[in-house]
């Protein structure tokens, strides 16, 4: 059994040019190493490992020195994301799922939806490869969450959403959403997607390009074990019939 941990990097136009929409796929046998590894983090760094909004680990504040990092000296945020990096680098186990979406190739809208479908698909089929089942775990967004849960039983119950969609057998249940500073592990799929989406980034600025360096550097953090870049000159998309649930 495997629960994935999945979070996202919104699309902004001439900030960030993709959508992207990343997860961690944790094996039930790594989850409290992980966890007591990223509880080891926040007693060094906040003097606490009690869940709050107050020692949450988020990669954009982390970086820009808000919320929690506000003040806070910028070799030591530095060193603290690395050391997040790390964390999955050091667990090879773990799957790692990334979705990238390009909008400026698209007619289509709704891009967290296709995103989503992506995944989904992703994770289906690295669970078919380890033979394991997958459950979803997803930050809290209130827009997001009656969208996420119906589609992913339609896709469970009819398939994904092309002429050869694809049927979804791995992933149990259903998707469930909860705040990021409820938890590490979604908070570590944060820091992997802020990362992926550093990547095809030119001319950064300090911190951000010692960052992208360091993370280039982790073999196990680089190498998804699933990905899906979208679209390309072949790709099309032909919606089925939808189901309410």
């Amino acid at each position: 059994m495997h629960l994935v941990y999945l979070d996202e990097v919104k699309y902004q136009e001439e900030v960030e040019p993709y959508y992207w929409l990343c997860g961690l796929a944790f094996p039930w046998q790594s989850i409290r190493d992980v966890e007591s590894r990223l509880s080891e983090i926040s007693s060094d760094y906040f003097g606490t490992a009690v869940l709050s909004k107050d020692n949450e680990f988020h990669a954009r504040e982390i970086v820009h020195g808000k919320g929690p990092y506000k003040g806070h000296e910028i070799g030591k945020r530095v060193e603290l994301y690395k050391a997040l990096i790390d964390v999955i680098d050091n667990c090879p186990e773990l799957g790692r799922i990334k979705v990238r979406i390009d909008p400026s190739k698209m007619i289509a809208d709704k891009i967290p939806e296709k995103a989503f479908m992506f995944f989904v698909e992703k994770v289906n089929s690295l669970m078919r490869t380890l033979k394991s089942l997958a459950m979803l775990i997803s930050d809290h967004d209130k827009d997001m969450i009656s969208i996420n849960v119906a589609n992913l039983s339609n896709y469970k119950q009819y398939g994904t959403e092309y002429q050869f969609g694809t049927d979804i057998e791995y992933v149990v249940d259903t998707i469930h959403h909860t705040h990021s500073h409820h938890s590490r592990l979604i908070q570590l799929a944060d820091i992997y997607t802020y990362s992926m989406a550093l990547c095809p980034k030119g001319n950064l600025n300090y911190p951000r390009s010692e960052l992208l360096e360091y993370v280039k550097t982790k073999n196990n953090v680089m190498s998804p074990s699933k990905y899906k870049y979208w679209p390309t000159d072949q790709s099309w998309h032909k919606p089925l019939t939808r189901h309410s649930t």
